[in-house]
């Protein structure tokens, strides 16, 4: 008498066991499957059919995909999608092939990035974690991150199929995992709140610091912003100057160079040795001392400063004294005597 495995005596899945579906032969995964995995071509069964059993539970949150599925030993090949994938062991071993690379995926240790190629996954009893990544959002996301424009090309790889480690230092993205596949559980209880948590943002950013961590280290992002902050600080720094007797605000300062807050003081700092809000004051006090100094007489100080900015004329007198050490009317009685 064939053994048959009990949909109980599989591994727990990550998330979803509520709203779960078990499928008792590899045809009936495949079919289930194919409904939202790009790509998926033939699932096999590794042991005798009525020994095989799987049961799966996914969501699709803002066009993120998260599939979580347990599994007796099965073979499961793929043709080229138009998604990568990341694979997050929970339970069991992985052996993935794809383009003549071999991966695995071991519980606690990796995890594999597959570029949207074909592959082959051989697994034994397993749990795993998948997840459908949007080449075209993550690059988004690591741009936003890292506070660049989104023309920019991304520093990702997404074309090599890799092992990606679990453990980055002192961080462990096997726990991370484990509280996000918490907080879906709890959020599929409400979906309508699972809709606007910023789940899916989160899960992007968290991939993208596992696919390439130095760029997210302090002094590699130093070093980055350094160097696309050249252009963009001309960029600011242009707007600046055309705009002395606007309002000016950092946040429209961050806007024009598409820079982040940290990244625009850092430019700053590393080229006039002062804060963006310091420079635009400097550049309207050059300004007004340049009237003050050639203006024709019958315009008043308060006019003057007005136009180059300064709301307040008292203020203006303090900044402009404490920079040329004369009152503004002094520069401007020297003026009306030549």
């Amino acid at each position: 008498m064939a053994h048959t495995t009990p949909a109980d005596h599989l591994p727990s899945l990550a998330f979803g066991r509520r709203y779960s579906h078990i499928d008792d032969t590899a045809q009936e995964m495949e079919k289930r499957l194919r409904s939202f995995i790009p790509g998926l071509q033939e699932c096999g069964s590794l042991k005798t059919e009525s020994g095989f059993k799987h049961r799966s539970s996914h969501v699709t949150l803002n066009g993120l995909t998260l599939l979580s599925t347990a599994s007796t030993p099965v073979r499961i090949n793929y043709s080229r999608a138009t998604l990568c994938s990341l694979l997050v062991p929970i339970v069991g071993q992985t052996k993935i092939i794809a383009e003549g690379i071999a991966l695995h995926c071991q519980p606690g240790s990796m995890a594999a990035f597959v570029s949207n190629c074909a592959r082959t996954e051989i697994s034994e009893m397993r749990s795993l974690l998948m997840i459908g990544i949007d080449p075209n959002r993550i690059e988004s996301v690591v741009n936003i991150m890292l506070g660049c424009s989104n023309e920019r090309q991304s520093a990702l790889d997404l074309f090599t199929p890799r092992e990606i480690s679990l453990q980055i230092g002192r961080v462990s993205f096997e726990i991370i995992f484990r509280l996000i596949n918490t907080a879906l559980d709890q959020f599929l209880v409400e979906p309508d709140f699972l809709e606007v948590s910023g789940l899916d943002d989160y899960i992007y950013r968290n991939i993208a610091m596992m696919l390439h961590p130095k760029i997210f280290l302090s002094q590699s992002v130093e070093k980055i912003d350094r160097f696309f902050s050249r252009r963009k600080l001309d960029y600011v720094c242009q707007y600046v100057v055309s705009s002395l007797s606007d309002p000016i605000s950092l946040s429209s300062m961050e806007e024009i160079g598409q820079m982040s807050k940290r990244s625009l003081h850092y430019a700053f700092q590393s080229r006039f040795g002062c804060t963006p809000m310091q420079w635009v004051r400097q550049e309207r006090l050059t300004l007004a001392h340049n009237k003050l100094s050639s203006t024709p007489h019958g315009i008043s100080i308060a006019e003057i400063a007005l136009s180059c900015g300064f709301r307040r004329p008292a203020r203006f007198t303090d900044y402009y004294n404490h920079r040329y050490g004369v009152l503004p009317c002094v520069t401007m009685a020297r003026t009306t005597q030549k």
